[in-house]
């Protein structure tokens, strides 16, 4: 709702060079770039957020103390999430953006069974969880590199702000979705289940990661 005056309006801004579109939503989402970019991000944030938000009242509940969660779901996990990250610009470079997506999205789908299958065998080790938890970090900002550089080729030079900003509000409009319907189903299924459920949404997603994203 609150960008429907600028998919209306006419953009102030001069285009990028002469001839072409004025920058505004209608131009980007004219895009057939942008409209599957747009549903890369849905189905990599399906895959890949889903059950993050699960992770700390699963560890609240499974007896972790709040230092031990702040250590490892906050210090630990940050610092391999950075290191992640480069790594992950690294192996994009090398290797491009869809194969790593892919491996990001698998390894999500192994860490949120790992967190299922620790619900389910009522699994209480703190440095066990606490790995799993730092490595849900590093998987994740491991991808994000890579699926952000694929959208990056994906924008306009002419309204790259403009195409860029339409795949940020895609990550952050399923993402929020996604989380209140966890939070909302948490309570009702349960740990085993959403996590069970979160990980068979990773794999369906990375099944489907191919048809979306570019290969070339």
């Amino acid at each position: 709702m609150l960008g429907l005056p600028f998919l209306l309006g006419r953009s102030p801004l001069r285009p990028h060079r002469a001839g072409a579109e004025r920058p505004s939503l209608g131009a980007a989402l004219r895009r057939r770039e942008v409209r599957l970019g747009i549903g890369l991000v849905a189905l990599y944030v399906l895959g890949q957020k889903w059950g993050m938000v699960l992770i700390s009242p699963f560890l609240v509940d499974a007896g972790m103390s709040l230092t031990a969660i702040g250590l490892f779901n906050g210090f630990m996990g940050t610092a391999f999430g950075v290191a992640s990250a480069l790594a992950g610009g690294w192996a994009t470079r090398r290797f491009g953006a869809a194969p790593i997506m892919m491996a990001s999205l698998l390894g999500q789908v192994a860490v949120t069974a790992g967190f299922a299958l620790a619900a389910a065998f009522a699994w209480r080790s703190t440095a066990g969880l606490g790995i799993l938890t730092v490595l849900n970090s590093g998987v994740m900002a491991f991808g994000f590199v890579a699926l952000y550089a694929e959208l990056m080729g994906r924008a306009s030079l002419d309204q790259a702000g403009v195409d860029f900003t339409l795949f940020q509000c895609a990550d952050g409009l399923v993402s929020l979705i996604g989380w209140q319907l966890v939070g909302m189903f948490g309570d009702r299924l349960g740990f085993v289940w959403c996590f069970g459920l979160a990980a068979a949404i990773g794999l369906a997603s990375a099944a489907a990661l191919p048809r979306l994203a570019r290969t070339g």
